[in-house]
Parts: structure tokens; sequence; C-alpha cells
């Protein structure tokens, strides 16, 4: 039997698509993020954040690349050479000392792109189907039984649409140095590592390792206009349970009332109908880009 999981499987494999890239790049937020207008630390810290392990991202990998990146560089021994890229970027780290780390362009820059970016729509269709660390139906729904595992069984169809898509990738700010980190990943088990760390090649890069894999984007979107039926058949308990948990928000971006209208609807057969209108022009992150180390690091 496919379990909301799996659903939620389905659906990010299917954006991603939809969007251009690979599924395994992409993860879905578990909900989507609404960032207050004009607040760069806001973007930065989902920036800063260590992607989950996938398709969806619910914030609980513990790290960040800021701390990750430190860790690395402070473990690396310099070289003599004045233009070494380990010394500088140990000297980069130590300039910008205790301040949280920024990147090169924040909310203003992402609202000015994401008005000028372009029109996506797909549609997802799944037939019916003879842990759950993700939510059910609407926010923070248990998954295995009632609602959402009739839900998630049933044939569903969809279709969504943003007004505006954009992939907002900013380079990290002064604190970051890329030469030292490619130099790094492109000679395991010799300098610049320390043979006597325990900061290591593998335990950075490797399978499992805290940097094996980094954000490199947030996809922005605004204008969502997003309808889906299923045709699972709700009892009247249910029917009531699902209007309560709608103002929540609902599977799959589970958007709240401050951003948009969502509505829950039932045929005389008991088939759900759901519509949701996000027409404020709000900027809404549905998602995180992520790169291997291998590309990110390595240029592979």
């Amino acid at each position: 039997m496919r379990g909301f999981y799996q659903l939620q499987t389905l659906f990010a494999a299917q954006q991603a698509t939809a969007i251009g890239l690979t599924p395994s790049s992409m993860n879905l937020y578990q909900a989507a993020q609404l960032p207050p207008a004009g607040s760069d630390e806001f973007l930065w810290g989902l920036l800063n954040q260590l992607p989950d392990a996938g398709p969806i991202q619910s914030g609980s990998t513990a790290g960040t690349f800021f701390d990750a990146y430190s860790t690395v560089i402070n473990a690396l021994v310099a070289g003599h050479n004045p233009l070494d890229a380990v010394a500088a970027a140990k000297r980069n780290l130590a300039e910008w000392g205790h301040q949280p780390p920024a990147w090169v362009r924040g909310y203003k820059s992402m609202a000015k792109q994401l008005g000028a970016a372009p029109h996506l729509s797909f549609s997802f269709t799944i037939p019916s189907d003879e842990d759950p660390a993700v939510w059910g139906l609407w926010r923070q729904a248990e998954v295995v039984g009632g609602p959402s595992a009739r839900f998630a069984e049933a044939r569903l169809s969809m279709k969504t649409a943003f007004g505006r898509l954009l992939n907002f990738a900013p380079e990290a700010s002064d604190w970051y140095t890329s030469s030292a980190m490619s130099l790094a990943y492109h000679n395991p088990g010799k300098a610049p590592w320390n043979p006597n760390s325990a900061v290591n090649w593998e335990s950075t890069f490797g399978d499992g390792g805290s940097l094996n894999r980094v954000v490199i984007g947030l996809l922005c979107v605004r204008d969502i206009a997003l309808s889906y039926e299923s045709e699972a058949e709700y009892p009247d308990e249910e029917q009531t349970e699902i209007e309560d948990g709608s103002a929540l928000g609902l599977w799959p971006y589970y958007l709240d009332n401050r951003v948009s209208t969502t509505q829950a609807t039932f045929n005389a057969d008991g088939n759900l109908d759901v519509s949701v209108d996000s027409s404020s022009g709000t900027p809404v992150i549905v998602g995180i880009v992520t790169q291997s180390a291998a590309r990110f690091f390595g240029g592979q």
C-alpha cells in the first residue's frame, strides 16, 4: 500500500522535473516558508541549513553549513605561500568573527528577481493503489490511518501553477573561500589535511560526511494556483476533520491563511476537491536546491 511518504516522493519528483531539476537535487519544504518582508537574515538562515536526506526538508538535520565549513577550515594546515588558499580562508574567517553568516544578496534582490521570473504550471496524476517523518493531508496531521492514509492510497489529479518561479542562488559573503574547499576536496589524505586531526576528507565529503551535500539555492514562487481531486471516499466525520484541518494549510505546501485561501469541498460521494489560491504577490519558498560535494566543491 502506498503511504504518505511515497506520495510526497512522487510529488517532489514531479515538481523537480517540471522545474528542470533532477529529483535528487531538490527537497520540498515540510511546509512552504514565508519569509518576513525585508528579512535578509531569514533567507540566509535557509541557505545556511544542511539538506535533509530528502525528498522532504523538515529542518531536522543538526548543524549548519557555516559551522561545518568553519570546522573544516580550522582543521586544515595552511601553506607558506602568501597566496595559499587555506591561509586566506583562515584570515577571512577570523576577520568575519562572530557575525552570523551572510550572502551577497538578500530579500530585496530576491523580490526583484522574482518579479521578473517566468511562469510555471504542471499537472500531477497518480492512480489508486491496492515513516512517516512527513505530515499528512493537513499541517501536522498523522499519516498512519484516517483521512491521510485514505488520501495517500486513492487516485489523485492535481494542477499547479506558479505565477512566478525563481531559483534564488546568491554567493556566500566574504567569510567563505571556495578555493580552500576545492583544494581540500581534490587532495584526500594529504596536504592541506592535518593527518593528526579527526576532521578529514571522509568525515567531510564522504558518505555521511558533514558536507556531503549542500544547499545551493531556494525555490521562490508567488501567486500559486493549485487544485486537486481525490477519489478517496470520506465519511461525514472525516469530512469535518479535513475541513477543520484546512485552516492550518493542506498538502502539499501547507499554506496558511496569512498568504492563501484554501477551500476543501466534498461531492455527494464524499470525494475531496481542494483549491489553494495565493495571489497576494507574497514570496513563498517551496523548496531548496541541493548539490553533491563532488559538484559543489569538486566541480565534477
